[in-house]
């Protein structure tokens, strides 16, 4: 995974946060809180990940998340042509609320 990290002293603890994020095909860089939008509210998320492990619900979970930073750039030019190739087409939902 491509994040930048540091750690921060916050009382009584020492936690690790994103500083940016690095697309993992290209290299651009990203922001910290919403890497690849232009705009306080525009949204640019590309998440590829996979989830293996167990979720109990309420009572907890343990699982391993694998997961690539993506560029916006590099789903609409990389990833979704080699998915293309395949002959595998996205869901589009809608989201407006």
């Amino acid at each position: 995974m491509a994040e930048i990290t540091k750690q921060v002293k916050v009382p009584a603890n020492v936690c690790t946060i994103v500083v940016k994020t690095v697309c993992d095909l290209c290299g651009v860089e990203g922001l910290t809180d919403n890497p690849w939008a232009e705009g306080s509210f525009d949204v640019e998320e590309v998440t590829i990940s996979y989830n293996s492990g167990h979720n109990w619900g309420q009572d907890g979970a343990s699982y391993v998340e694998e997961e690539f930073d993506v560029c916006p750039n590099c789903w609409e030019n990389k990833i979704k042509p080699m998915f293309a190739e395949k002959g595998v087409e996205s869901r589009i939902p809608n989201v407006d609320y």
